[in-house]
């Protein structure tokens, strides 16, 4: 929830670990490369076990650059770039998250916690390491997997068709212009690859042979909707089936009482052009997932700085998420799409006009203490005190007594405005989990989801959830916010989950 913003201290706890005189003794890491063993100095550093990285380097046959800041690291498959002070590894475009900060010792070179080698190394080395007990590693030759590449072309789709000399699983993402499909397990000495024969739905394929151990992309057609993916055995095959988009979308919702929103249920102040995503027609009914970016206009939401402003990531992260959700074949409509203000209720309205499959409130938290971080997923939770005794919280307002009809217009339901929520509570408990265990995957939290008195949520009739995606007054949350691909990243979790929850 909203609260005051304080001046952060965590810069002060990562310059400590950087500048840091005081060194803990700590159990070597040993690295076996068949009769050679070679022992990798340790170091206890702000209670995190760090390893040399130059020591590395000599024991796997990478190389370093190290320009003062920053240290680029080249193996024989590609490179990274490690920043002194930050627990953030770049490889390529995209960004690897390690558990504690890289450190450059003033005397002692560049430092690196034991996950940097299971995360990142992995990018840029041909070899693979082998945990074979605490502080042990095993170096072993990565061996090749013969990958050749066929298009099936479908009335209703294209198959894409990766027959593969080893039974491997590949690791499969979905990106706004393409998906990308990687086998980490072996490097890929491709064979061939026929492209398909028309570019409606799968424009073409494209093979990265410096991208870690080889890695496809399938850019997506114009007429692109979904994909599928499966494997199949003798001999081995991963199949990845793209189906053009609907044009006319018929969904099942979750199974819960039906209820479509009724034009007189429109609170009345609802400017339907501010809003930006209702309809000329109130006729218009559509099954779509509903996306709300908190705050906006004269509302900025926490600020930290006067240029870090949460109506703005919200929205950056909303318009993000929304296109993950469209390329998965999910229609959306957004609450806001562009820098504006809605109140709760007119929000709330959007997800009831609409048959709303969910809808995805999105937010940034704010606490006293700096040291709180990660995200928290919200559900409502009606008041259960005297009646008229208390309202139910919102980041934005407090609840209004309305009512809203519900049920087809040959047998209209009259319900109270602050009880729509209510029979949906088990379904946005089941959504909220999900998100809640994806979310805490990205940010290394082990977070809970909350159940309060929500009044943004509590009128909705459809699966609902607030989403607070880390904590501005966080240091290392406002870094990781501020990153292009951080956002990124936290949209897609979002977009699986709800694709998950909707299935």
């Amino acid at each position: 929830m909203r609260m005051q913003n304080r001046d952060p201290v965590y810069l002060l706890m990562i310059l400590a670990v950087i500048f840091s005189t005081v060194v803990l003794p700590a159990r070597d890491l040993v690295v076996r490369d068949g009769s050679r063993e070679v022992a990798i100095e340790s170091r206890v550093l702000e209670g995190y076990g760090y390893y040399r990285v130059d020591q590395l380097s000599e024991a796997l046959g990478f190389r370093m650059n190290d320009s003062g800041a920053n240290l680029e690291v080249v193996g024989d498959r590609g490179s990274l770039t490690v920043i002194s002070g930050r627990p953030l590894v770049r490889s390529g475009s995209q960004y690897i998250l390690l558990s504690s900060p890289v450190v450059k010792l003033r005397s002692g070179g560049w430092w690196v916690p034991e996950d940097f080698l299971e995360k990142a190394l992995p990018n840029i080395i041909s070899r693979t390491l082998v945990a074979t007990g605490n502080n042990s590693y095993r170096i072993e030759s990565v061996n090749e997997n013969v990958v050749r590449v066929d298009t099936v072309d479908y009335p209703d789709r294209v198959s894409v068709v990766f027959r593969t000399s080893r039974q491997v699983s590949p690791r499969i993402r979905e990106f706004r212009e393409y998906i990308e499909i990687r086998f980490d397990e072996y490097i890929v000495d491709l064979e061939e690859i026929r492209d398909p024969s028309t570019i409606d739905v799968v424009e073409s394929i494209e093979f990265d042979p410096d991208d870690g151990l080889g890695t496809f992309r399938v850019d997506k057609g114009e007429y692109y909707g979904r994909y599928r993916e499966y494997e199949l055995t003798n001999p081995p095959r991963v199949v990845i089936d793209f189906f053009e988009a609907p044009r006319e979308r018929v969904a099942s919702r979750p199974s819960a009482p039906a209820v479509s929103q009724q034009p007189e249920a429109f609170p009345p102040s609802v400017d339907r052009e501010e809003a930006g995503a209702l309809p000329g027609s109130l006729e218009i009914r559509e099954e779509v997932v509903v996306i709300d970016p908190g705050h906006g206009g004269p509302d900025p939401g926490v600020e930290a700085g006067s240029s870090i402003l949460e109506k703005n990531l919200t929205l950056a992260v909303a318009k993000l998420l929304e296109a993950q959700l469209e390329a998965k074949g999910i229609k959306t409509r957004i609450t806001r799409n562009r820098d504006t203000y809605l109140t709760p209720e007119q929000r709330s309205a959007v997800a009831n006009f609409y048959s709303t499959r969910a809808f995805v409130s999105l937010h940034l938290g704010a606490s006293p203490s700096p040291a709180t971080q990660g995200p928290v997923v919200y559900v409502h939770k009606p008041y259960l005190g005297e009646p008229g005794a208390g309202e139910a919280v919102s980041e934005e307002g407090s609840s209004r007594q309305k009512s809203q009809v519900t049920g087809d217009s040959g047998n209209a339901l009259l319900i109270p405005w602050e009880e729509g929520q209510n029979p949906w509570i088990e379904k946005s408990g089941i959504l909220a989990g999900t998100l809640q265990e994806s979310l805490n995957t990205l940010f290394l939290s082990g977070n809970q989801v909350f159940e309060v008195p929500v009044s943004l949520l509590e009128p909705v009739m459809a699966p609902a959830v607030m989403i607070e995606f880390g904590f501005l007054t966080n240091a290392l949350d406002r870094e990781f916010l501020l990153t292009e691909g951080f956002q990124d990243e936290i949209a897609r979790l979002i977009a699986d989950g709800i694709a998950e929850f909707l299935r």
